[in-house]
């Protein structure tokens, strides 16, 4: 994992789509179950408009309730309208599994989202 999390790291804060599109048809990084990897690569998909992976980072914020791996996630997607959109869906549809902890932290991101649009 750590050797992939270097990896990733080291790509930048954007890629072009098609760059993106053949890291992952080599590595199959989308839909990963290694959170560490998702936390990742999820938000260099959302800041480079690889929509491609949209459908799985919704399961994986719905999926995954710690608040360390979907924060970063979170964070990327309500930056832009169909982000925020996405992670409002994701948010009714995770929330009874999340901690109540996390449970405030995505609200509160949410909200200050939604203030500013």
């Amino acid at each position: 994992t750590q050797e992939w999390v270097h990896f990733i790291d080291g790509l930048g804060k954007t890629l072009p789509v098609e760059k993106l599109a053949a890291l992952d048809k080599a590595y199959h990084f989308t839909g990963t179950a290694n959170g560490e990897i998702a936390m990742r690569w999820y938000p260099l998909t959302i800041r480079s408009g690889y929509v491609e992976a949209r459908p799985e980072i919704a399961r994986f914020i719905e999926r995954v309730g710690r608040r360390k791996l979907i924060m970063p996630v979170y964070e990327e997607l309500v930056k832009t309208p169909e982000g925020l959109a996405l992670a409002k869906e994701s948010f009714v549809r995770a929330r009874p599994g999340y901690h109540p902890i996390t449970t405030g932290s995505v609200e509160a991101l949410l909200a200050k989202a939604s203030a500013g649009q």
